[in-house]
């Protein structure tokens, strides 16, 4: 499934027990678990101490999104700079959402052992 986010430039990162993402536009992108950042190939698990990884996730700021997929219960959101963001589902949790209000969808969860949950389609 693709996420209609691509174009939309992220001005803020914010890493704490979770990372949050700001779009220019007003979407949100957060990530409760671990993730890999490519092409560095580094794993970031938010609440750590700071590593090369969250380092690296810094790279994403001003930078644009080329894609966002969710293949199977995987994630992966894709930036002009050639990073990459992957994000597999977290067994017991919520892994990530993506919220883009004033959309439909407007909010997509992978919920609990790799169940993805969308809200506020046209269907209901």
């Amino acid at each position: 499934m693709r996420i209609a986010i691509a174009g939309e430039l992220i001005f803020s990162v914010a890493v704490g027990r979770q990372v949050e993402m700001l779009t220019e536009e007003g979407s949100t992108i957060q990530i409760e678990g671990r993730f890999e950042v490519r092409p560095a190939r580094l794993s970031v698990e938010p609440g750590a101490q700071p590593s090369d990884g969250e380092r690296a996730l810094l790279e994403v700021l001003y930078s644009r999104i080329v894609d966002c997929v969710v293949e199977g219960s995987v994630l992966t959101v894709a930036f002009s700079n050639g990073v990459s963001l992957v994000v597999p589902h977290l067994e017991g949790f919520e892994a990530w959402n993506i919220n883009m209000p004033g959309r439909s969808p407007n909010l997509v969860v992978m919920g609990p052992a790799g169940e993805m949950m969308i809200f506020g389609t046209a269907e209901g």
